[in-house]
This record gives C-alpha cells, structure tokens and sequence, in this order.
C-alpha cells in the first residue's frame, strides 16, 4: 500500500537529509528511536545539519530532548528540532518549557501528477550539472540567495565537500543562467515512492526574473521522470506564495526550534 500523502511527504524530507547530511564536511546520521540526530563538523545549526528530525511523534519528547543534549552537548553545538504541528503539539510544548526558540516555520507542500509546462523565461538558459563546474555554480547561487536567511557564506566551503553523490541520476541540480552567469539554481533528490526539491534560490539581483521558479519546475519535472507518486518541499516564506501559484498545496506545517546556547 502506498503511504498516504502526508507520510510519503515525510518520508521523502528523511531520505534526502540522510543524503544531505552524508555530502558534508564531518556530517553523519545517527538514527535511533525513531528519530534522526545530523550532526557536521560546522556548529551552525540548520534544518540539514545539527538537527534533530523525528520520524514520527509517537516517543517520548522528553526521551528525545534529553538524547539531543547527550549528542549535541559534548560538541558544544546548537541544533535544530523539527516539529509537525499536525502531529508534534506534546514535542512542541516541552521544547518551549526548555526555553527553545520558535525560529522558523515551514509549510510542508505537495504536488501530484506533474506541473505545467512553461517556457523558460527569455534570456536565461537551465542546465542540468554533472561536474565539480556545476557544482561551483550551483552554490555561487545559493551562497548569494541563502545569506537573506542568514545561512553563512563561509558554511557553503563544508556543505557539498564529499559530492561525488550528487552527480547520481536520482539527483537534479538545474541552474538557469543569463549568458554565461548563474542566476538561480534548485536541487531534487528521488525515491522509491517520491522526490523531495530543495536549495531553491535567486541571487539577490535575480530575482522576480522566474529563474527560481523555472529551475523549480525543472528539478521537479525530473522526480516526476522516475515516476515519484508526490514531489514534497519545505517552503520559506519568499517560495510559498510561487510554489502555490505553481500547483504544489501545503498539508502540514514544520516548526523549527533551536536549543539555547550550550
């Protein structure tokens, strides 16, 4: 039986942080009690790396708070807690009685049975990457994009340091370029059942040019090729309202929590 839409979505978001987590400097997946626990050599926390993803809320929250002190504590690392609002209200309360900060709300979006084509938009060029040059664009993009949500840009020198992985063909990595210059870029990796698009982004002089959006339908376009049932993403509040627009409807919400300081 296929998973309902909402645990196929889910699925879809664990598999590719077990990849994501895996192309980082020092980064490595514990799974343990039906939870998640990224951890990298990097002490920023994010949603891929020192971040904690349960799998389901059906443990013990305090069981998993007090595991993420015992492997993020001896770091010295902030992490990041996931919580489905649909599903993670006990989690959720106890994280905020520990003093955890509500940092970021992402709705979780789906789309089924493919997007409508469009044209690219004039002027810009998609290529799909296989190399190290690719790769080199692909995160000229995203450095310039990501540092509005305050990603470093000295992180992007440890996130896709052990890539050989990337260039498999259940991973697409489109960037659009005006000429020979990358503008925007979006990855997707694929499942058995589904795909999951991730690192949408337009450098900051780019944007409102459609390049994110073609690169979108690009990298979706490709789960959809390896006949994924859903592709699933976790929308910023930039992509939302274009994603919306683009077909893709949102089931759930994910809640991002930090830890306090160690």
């Amino acid at each position: 039986m296929v998973p309902d839409r909402r645990e196929l979505s889910q699925q879809c978001l664990a598999a590719s942080l077990r990849r994501m987590a895996a192309w980082q400097e020092g980064g490595a997946v514990a799974e343990e009690d039906d939870a998640l626990f990224l951890t990298a050599d990097s002490a920023f926390a994010m949603g891929y790396s020192n971040a904690v993803f349960p799998l389901s809320h059906s443990g013990d929250p305090a069981w998993l708070l007090e595991r993420a002190e015992a492997v993020f504590g001896p770091l010295k690392h902030r992490y990041l807690l996931w919580v489905r609002d649909d599903i993670g209200r006990e989690l959720e309360e106890l994280a905020r009685s520990r003093d955890m900060l509500l940092v970021s709300e992402l709705p979780a979006m789906v789309v089924s049975g493919g997007l409508e084509q469009r044209p690219v938009p004039a002027g810009l060029e998609l290529r799909r990457l296989h190399d190290d040059k690719g790769l080199a664009d692909f995160i000229a993009v995203s450095k310039d994009a990501y540092a509005t949500l305050g990603v470093p840009p000295e992180l992007w020198g440890t996130l896709f340091t052990r890539s050989a992985d990337l260039f498999s063909e259940d991973v697409a990595v489109v960037v659009a370029y005006a000429g020979e210059r990358p503008v925007s870029a979006a990855m997707s990796v694929s499942g058995p059942e589904g795909g999951g698009v991730y690192w949408v982004g337009s450098r900051s002089d780019a944007r409102r040019g459609g390049g994110g959006e073609a690169c979108t339908r690009a990298v979706t376009r490709a789960c959809f090729d390896r006949r994924a049932a859903i592709v699933a993403l976790e929308a910023s509040p930039m992509g939302a309202p274009i994603y919306r627009r683009m077909g893709f409807e949102t089931l759930f919400r994910y809640r991002w929590y930090m830890s306090p300081a160690p």
